[in-house]
């Protein structure tokens, strides 16, 4: 099916033009101004204490401290013992889930000494 170059902008056109012509009657309902709400919920509700915050963010991050320094005791352990260092990737990305535990850890410790 070979369409013109002609007849594809003579239907873009036409679109164009039909949409145009579309676009003043809707106009008019668009222009009425009505107050809407911005938030899902009231703030009321969004509001969580800092307290709780900080001592779920330690809980998550002591578990993942935890977690991280056993994958690294176990990877160092099984290189020494087997010599290979096929987990390169795998030791590098537990250091730095390790440290970002712990900077978080620093972190939140303040908000419960706070409070």
């Amino acid at each position: 099916m070979s369409v013109s170059l002609n007849n594809m902008e003579e239907l873009l056109w036409s679109a164009m033009n039909n949409s145009s012509e579309v676009t003043p009657s809707l106009s008019s309902t668009f222009n009425s101004t009505t107050a809407l709400t911005t938030a899902l919920l009231s703030p009321a509700r969004l509001t969580v204490s800092v307290q709780t915050v900080a001592a779920v963010g330690l809980v998550v991050c002591g578990i993942g401290s935890f977690a991280n320094a056993l994958v690294l005791a176990v990877l160092v352990r099984a290189r020494r013992q087997f010599g290979s260092s096929a987990h390169t990737l795998i030791v590098n990305q537990s250091v730095a889930d390790l440290t970002a535990c712990v900077f978080a850890v620093i972190i939140y410790s303040p908000c419960l000494a706070d409070h």
